[in-house]
């Protein structure tokens, strides 16, 4: 049943949400609507559980087949400050900054989905980052190069912070990371609130 699901079904369920809403107030409003559209789209082909606990580690969305197989998702939502009104709702989005921090956690979300993948607790596994801050997509140099999301790139292997990289960056995140995959970052269009405030995303699916 897993293989009901695949990048490009998850490409069109966000764009789907992106022509729905154009814009979300946070993660867990992504999160929650992304939710809804998998189980209007799939109906009774999955459980669909928010937050599920596997191990130690939290998983954003899990989708659970008839044979009990389950599909892990974890979305990451970073912005710019915005404030805009789409049909009379107004969206105040928080600068969120840190986009070296930003750029490792997304790297982290591969690595754990595949450690569950390897370990057979999950079948499949998709990263989906969704932002309008535009630096993600700029290459970076210096300590956190080996993080950089700039599209094209291929990310795999073993990435680390560069060696005058502040202990404030790295803390609760020192750990080296590594992916056994292969990773291609292509950025697509997804909305455009304005001239200068595009949502654009990327999506990492994580299978054996």
């Amino acid at each position: 049943m897993t293989n009901i699901l695949s990048k490009e079904k998850i490409k069109r369920l966000v764009e789907m949400c992106l022509e729905e809403r154009k814009i979300f107030h946070s993660e867990a409003d992504f999160q929650h609507y992304l939710a809804w559209k998998i189980h209007k789209e799939f109906n009774e082909n999955f459980e669909i559980r928010l937050e599920f606990v596997i191990g130690a580690k939290h998983i954003d969305i899990i989708l659970i087949d008839s044979d009990k197989n389950k599909i892990g998702i974890e979305l990451k939502y970073k912005t710019k400050k915005s404030l805009v009104k789409i049909d009379e709702e107004d969206y105040n989005l928080k600068s969120h900054g840190a986009q070296d921090i930003g750029r490792y956690d997304v790297i982290k979300d591969i690595e754990r989905l595949e450690e569950l993948v390897t370990e057979d607790k999950i079948k499949l596994g998709f990263v989906i980052f969704l932002t309008n801050d535009e630096s993600y997509m700029r290459k970076v140099k210096k300590n956190a190069s080996e993080f950089s999301l700039e599209d094209g790139r291929e990310i795999t292997g073993k990435m680390n912070w560069g060696k005058n990289t502040g202990d404030g960056t790295k803390k609760n995140r020192e750990k080296t990371l590594s992916l056994n995959g292969k990773y291609k970052i292509d950025w697509i269009n997804g909305s455009n609130i304005s001239d200068k405030n595009n949502f654009r995303y990327t999506i990492f699916e994580i299978h054996k």
